[in-house]
Order: C-alpha cells, then structure tokens, then sequence
C-alpha cells in the first residue's frame, strides 16, 4: 500500500475518532461527572467547584473541541496536499534548522528573558494608552504596575514553551534541530500576541498571517547575523530587567513622597473636624438588603448602623452604573450636567469634594475595588492626596496582563471558577489599607472613599459567606455569549448575588468595630451607599444586571449616614437623590471654606424644620455600549431619562415611549400607567418636568 493511499485511509479515520471523542465520549463524560456517576477523578474535578453550571463545561470544551478540530482539518488537508513534496520538505527543514544556531538552556534563558520583557513592556505601554488616553476597553489590567507584571508572565510562559522545546529535542535525539526553533518560536509567539493586544480591526487570521510574516524577517536575521545579535540580546536583556526591577521599586517611592509633600502643603483644619467616610458598595440594591424588608438576613451589620444613625428608604442613583454616579457624587451636579460618558472621564468643570474638603484642611484618599470606572484613568482622583486603584498583586494577577497568558493559561482557570476573580480586591484587603492609612494620617481629619466591588458581577464571595444561603454549587456570573435567563438560573444567580452582599455587609461590621475600638468611630461621619442597583430579570429574563434601564431595580440603592448629632434610629421616607451627598457633607461639617456644591442637604442640621420639601429627582442613562446585542433593552435605542416625584416614578426612552407607575403600590413596576386617563395629568406633568430638564422628546 502507497503512502498515499494509507494517509487517504487513515487520516479520515483519526478525524473521525476524534469526532466522535470530542462531540460523543466528552460531553457524556462532563455530564456523568457533573452527577457524581463517573470516576473518583474525574467527579471530583467537575464537582468539586462551586458556582459553574454544567452548561460551562460543556461551553469551555466545545470551544476546545472546535479549535482542535479546526487544525487538525487544515493539517490533514495540507498534509494529503503536500504529500509528494515530503521529502523534499522535509530536507529543506533539516537544513534550516541545522542552519539556525542551537542554544542551550543559559541561551533559552537569555532569549526568553529578552523576547518577554521586550513584548509585555510593549503590550503594557499599548495597555496604558487604550485605557488611560482612549478610555477604551482593554480587557486586562491597566494600572501602573502592568509596567513589570506584563514582562513577568510574557517570561515565565516563554521559558516554560523553550525549556519543553529543549527537552523534546533531547527526548527525540534531534540533535539541536528542535532548539534551534527557539528564538523563532519566541519571536512568534510576542509577535502575535502584541499585534492582538493592539486590535487594529484586522481578523485574527490576517494577524497570524502579518506575524508570520515578521517572524521570517527575524529568522532571516538570526540566520545571517547569529553572534551578533546574541551579544544584543544579552545586553538589551540586562538593560530591559534593570529598567523593570526599577520601575517596580521606585514607583511606590516616588507615590509616597508625592503624597507627603501634598500633605504637608495643606493648610490648617478646623479644631474638631470630624472624619468623613464615604463608602460604595459597587452594585448593591436596596431591595436586596434586610434593612429594606429582603426576607434573606444580607445586611445585619447594616441594619444595625441604621439604628445608631438615620437611614433612607428611597434613595435613587442618578444613573444606573458607577462613572456617572460617582461624578455626582464628588461634584453635587447630575451626570449630564458633567463631562462623564461610556468612555468619557470627568473633566475639571466642577469642584470634586475631595478638592474643597482639601482646601479646608483634610487629608484625602480613595480606595477603589473598581478599577475601571471608579478608577484614576477616568477622573474620579481628582482632589485626593492618596488614590489607590491597584490590582490585587499576584502571579495569577501577572498572568491576566499579558494577553496570551490570558487567553491560554487563565481560561483553565476559568474552567475551575478563578479567572474574574484573580485581579479582584476584596474588601477585606481594601479596608485593611483603608485602615493602615488612617493610622498614617492621624494628626489631621481625613475624607476618606471606599469603592468596594463585591457585590458585582461576577458574584464570587469568599468562603464561608459563598455557602451562606445555599451549600449546593450555585451560578456566579452572567455569561458573555447570553442574554436571557430562565426564572431558575436567575434564582441562582440572585443567591450568590446575596452572598456578596452578605459579605461586604460583615466587612462593613468589623471596619465599624475597628474604629470604635480606635475611640474614632464617634468622631467620623459614616455614610453607606451604593451606586447603582441591580437587575435580576423583574422586566424579563433579557432584562438583567445593570446600565440597560431606569427601572426601580436599577436605581434604589441603601443610603445610611451615622454621626452622633444627626441622632439615632432615624428613618426618612422622603424621595432623595445621591447627587445631594456633597451638599449634605458640606452642611454637616460647615467647613470655615465655603462650597459651591449644587443640591440641599438632605438632613437640615441648622433649620427648625427638618422635613425636607418635595423635589423632583432625575436619572439617566446614555445609549449602551452593548446595545448592538440586543435591541429590546431600553437603552438599546438611545439615552433614557427619568424623574421621581415622591412615590411617582416617570421614564421615557428614545423612542418616546413612556411609561409610569406608583412604586408605593406597584414596587417592581409591573403596572405602567401611562395610558390610564385617571393619571394623564401626573403624566402631563412629569413629562414637561422631563422635557425642561433633559429637552424634548427627539
């Protein structure tokens, strides 16, 4: 039998025992597992994970399973093409790879150390100005430390590919045939990886095609100039690791002593100026806390915090996701009234109360658990003498940077439930410096922001609080390839959803035990908020989340201050906006430098009446970034505007569409009112109050 006529029978054949493995043996296999019915391995594998729904699984292997069958379809069919040209091909590879010089493993160090730090120092300089000058999505991490973590995992998966390399061309007694690819395969490998990072809207395979074609160029290169560019890469190397060990020393050094000189230029506070502490929790509805009536115990901590201060029962975010929210909440001025947008930052129109707290003396830091939207590159900095937006440091923080380590190595840790989760801050770690700062700056007041992220999708509360409602593997996150969801997994995810904010909830207890026990707690104005709610399908299992409507679910958020004068177990019913914090800080604290915050004080401290009058309150929401997926979200269509009166709740879309509802009686607003005649002139009115504010319809 020809060789051709054997490759004809069994190439076909493999494939199709492969077929058969991939889309037959596995998924039963995964399933069974799932059941706890397959093998002792195999069971404790798939089980033994929290929170991945079996459909994960199967979603993780059938993408495998088509990118193998994939290559092996093309390698079959360029193999039966280049059948008759083997030997001559074969020959021709012999020489090449004869022709290349063949490094030891001093040599696989050199070039790995040299190609990584080359290609993460790239990828990290890319990274730095898609987010910070752009303000585009980047997908990985984007503070100042990607500057050295980029290089670590770019040179820790290069040397891992040279020394399996070198090891099969011992194994196989190539002779140097195999090593002698090293630097080509390196050369390759940061090559396609950067041109991806770079996402010039050229499809992947036109990428592979450029760098293969950059990677003849350098082999071209290694061919005829090898001793000289070894002495190249050893030298650039060394330079390349000094600049980077350097940048990772010196940096924090130089943030340090910037933050002292800041610090020693403010002028003198006020005799017994209070602290303030402002804290955020990403994503946390009121409807979902017991303090609001949840019948699940989220919030104890909370609850028992409402009992020493005053809470707020509606309290509305004037937009449905964290950049506007927090741009009102630093400058008093409602999102469209700021410079803030999907991809805008906040420019420096307004004063932030960072700043003017500044100006009266305070010291100032924030903390943010999100790192994107509430972080430095989109503005929300301004005025503090400390902001700590950092990732989590870590080599699973380091493998998330570099965008080849991303999309191979930590999807297997995806598959086990830990890829969201590796860059992440808990909010244990986020007080604990919050905490270790204060200890810094005790000699003067301080404003203090807290960003705690949480209670965000990916709903991934540490042990034990991810088992507080349930001890049977639950749902975590929303999937990027879906929109809608059955009523039972939204149930799921709703309880893991819970856990979170269980969770921040017992962190918001020990951070309160810790500066009561500090004597500090009676001498700090604590004020707990969220920024926007979330959705769990109420308006339909495509509805969820958050950013995509102005529905109640989105908008209620907590709202609890507690200072001693404000008085204990105080409860307000009145319609509130967040954009009135600053007024409301600046009011209490009556600071000898005055303020030009827009709003009122939502707690009247110097007037006989303490009822505050009825005020319209907005929200909005920009057209989605998204919106492409989906066209039956609200703000799929374009910019969605809103306004509370008291209990009356008026929204209209783009589109015109309006609806309205009593949320007193009708809390998830199922009922819209819009065509009832008996509420055509609450109607009439909230849509000139709409009109005046936003402008017209169109």
């Amino acid at each position: 039998m020809t060789a051709a006529r054997r490759y004809a029978i069994g190439a076909p054949a493999a494939l199709l025992l492969w077929l058969v493995v991939a889309w037959v043996v596995a998924p039963a296999l995964v399933r069974s597992a799932y059941a706890g019915e397959s093998i002792a391995l195999f069971n404790g594998i798939i089980r033994g994970q929290s929170g991945i729904p079996v459909s994960r699984y199967l979603s993780l292997w059938s993408r495998v399973a088509s990118y193998v069958t994939i290559v092996l379809v093309a390698l079959g069919l360029a193999g039966f093409l280049l059948l008759p040209l083997r030997a001559r091909l074969a020959e021709r590879l012999r020489e090449l790879t004869r022709s290349l010089p063949a490094p030891g493993v001093a040599g696989i160090a050199w070039l790995a150390v040299w190609t990584g730090c080359a290609a993460g120092l790239a990828e990290s300089v890319v990274a730095l100005i898609r987010s910070s000058v752009f303000h585009l999505p980047t997908g990985g991490v984007t503070t100042i430390e990607v500057v050295w973590l980029t290089p670590l995992a770019a040179v820790t998966l290069l040397l891992v590919v040279g020394l399996v390399l070198a090891g099969s061309d011992r194994l196989t007694r190539a002779h140097g045939a195999i090593t002698g690819l090293v630097p080509i395969v390196f050369v390759a490998i940061s090559t396609f990886s950067l041109l991806r990072r770079i996402s010039i809207g050229l499809h992947s395979l036109a990428v592979l095609l450029l760098a293969a074609g950059i990677t003849v160029q350098a082999a071209h290169v290694l061919l005829h100039q090898a001793k000289p560019a070894g002495r190249a890469v050893r030298r650039s190397a060394s330079v390349m690791v000094v600049f980077i060990l350097s940048w990772a020393v010196a940096v924090p050094l130089v943030v340090g002593a910037r933050e002292a000189r800041a610090v020693s230029r403010l002028p003198p506070a006020m005799a017994g100026a209070p602290n303030v502490l402002l804290i955020v929790w990403d994503a946390a509805r009121a409807a979902s806390l017991s303090a609001w009536g949840y019948e699940r115990e989220t919030s104890p901590a909370l609850d028992r915090m409402a009992g020493e201060g005053v809470r707020f029962t509606r309290a509305i975010a004037p937009a449905p996701w964290t950049l506007p929210t927090h741009a009102s909440l630093f400058t008093g001025h409602y999102p469209h009234h700021t410079s803030v947008g999907w991809r805008d930052p906040l420019d420096d129109s307004h004063p932030t109360l960072a700043e003017v707290l500044a100006r009266n003396g305070y010291t100032t830091a924030g903390f943010a658990g999100n790192r994107h939207y509430a972080g430095s590159i989109f503005g929300l900095d301004r005025g503090f003498v400390h902001y700590d937006d950092r990732v989590q440091i870590g080599f699973g923080t380091a493998l998330y940077t570099w965008w080849l380590t991303r999309v191979t190595v930590l999807p297997f840790l995806d598959f086990f439930g830990e890829q969201r989760s590796v860059t992440r801050r808990y909010a244990s770690a986020i007080q604990n410096d919050f905490l270790g700062w204060t200890r810094r700056h005790s000699g003067r007041p301080w404003f203090a922001f807290l960003n705690l992220y949480d209670a965000h999708d990916p709903y991934l509360a540490p042990p034990p609080w991810n088992r507080v409602f349930s001890t049977r593997r639950l749902r975590t996150t929303f999937e990027d390839d879906r929109i809608v969801y059955s009523p039972e997994e939204l149930a799921e995810l709703q309880t893991s959803y819970d856990a979170c904010l269980r969770y921040l909830d017992a962190e918001l207890g020990r951070l309160l035990a810790r500066l009561r026990a500090d004597g500090t707690l009676d001498r700090t104005l604590v004020i707990v908020t969220s920024d926007h709610g979330e959705e769990f399908g109420e308006h339909g299992g495509d509805l969820t989340r958050h950013g995509r409507s102005l529905y109640l679910p989105a908008l209620h958020v907590p709202l609890v201050m507690r200072y001693p004068p404000l008085g204990r177990g105080l409860i307000r019913s009145e319609t509130v906006t967040l954009r009135d914090i600053p007024a409301t800080i600046m009011d209490i604290l009556d600071p000898p430098v005055g303020h030009v915050f827009p709003g009122r004080s939502l707690v009247r401290t110097r007037a006989a009446d303490d009822s505050l009058p009825a005020e319209p309150v907005f929200a909005t929401v920009q057209r989605h970034l998204q919106a492409d997926l989906w066209e039956q979200w609200p703000a799929s269509a374009g910019d969605v505007h809103a306004v509370f009166d008291g209990a009356i709740h008026y929204i209209r879309d783009a589109l015109g569409r309006e609806f309205l509802f009593d949320i007193d009686h009708d809390p998830w607003e199922q009922h819209n009112l819009a065509g009832d005649t008996a509420w055509a002139a609450t109607l009439h009115r909230l849509r000139r109050a709409v009109d005046g504010e936003f402008g017209p319809a169109g």
